[in-house]
């Protein structure tokens, strides 16, 4: 079980995140989504550690602000 202070000033919870790769790991504050089925990371963090994702074994289509986009699915 992980433990995390509450900052309660924010309605938005983040938490550090670790990403660890083959090249290198990398710590990112990232938001906190309990109703999230997806989690997205930018994809120089994703290079970073030593993912590739602009090969995927395959994308899935996700609806953001700004429209439809089609996105690379890896795993870290």
């Amino acid at each position: 079980m992980a433990k995390f202070p509450l900052k309660t000033e924010s309605a938005i919870i983040t938490v550090d995140v670790l990403f660890k790769g083959s090249r290198d790991s990398k710590i990112i504050k990232m938001v906190l989504d309990t109703g999230a089925s997806v989690t997205t990371i930018p994809a120089e963090i994703a290079l970073a550690v030593g993912c590739d994702p602009s090969k995927p074994k395959r994308r899935i289509e996700i609806i953001t602000a700004s429209g439809i986009e089609y996105v690379p699915i890896i795993n870290i």
